[in-house]
């Protein structure tokens, strides 16, 4: 059953925290955004920033990288929902199914050199 972690004073959150203090892993994949943040809008900026808060807050008390999976819509152009979700990815990445073209980097103020990802 997924946790709920639209709410960072929220209960699913504290103990979410709690297991990540435990555990104490390097990477937290989410997998996906969608599901723990069930009841929030995505398309609002409130909600999506209040996901992102909690996700900050778990990653700076337990020094833990947060990775959140989202999709793209159909069309493929943007992630979904609001723009609170990429605003504050310090890294973003496009996979797609395998294909000829590598996956690239999308959002990459935390890592100044990016290359193509093969």
């Amino acid at each position: 059953m997924p946790v709920g972690l639209a709410d960072p004073e929220g209960v699913d959150t504290y103990a979410f925290g709690m297991l990540l203090n435990h555990f104490k892993p390097v990477l937290c994949i989410i997998d996906t955004q969608a599901r723990v943040t069930v009841g929030a809008e995505e398309n609002s900026s409130r909600d999506m920033g209040k996901f992102v808060d909690s996700l900050e807050h778990l990653r700076a008390r337990q020094a833990t990288t947060m990775l959140p999976v989202h999709h793209e819509p159909r069309n493929g152009e943007n992630l979904r929902g609001s723009v609170a979700l990429d605003g504050a990815a310090a890294f973003s990445a496009a996979v797609k199914k395998a294909t000829r073209s590598p996956s690239h980097a999308t959002n990459r103020r935390m890592c100044p050199n990016p290359k193509t990802l093969n």
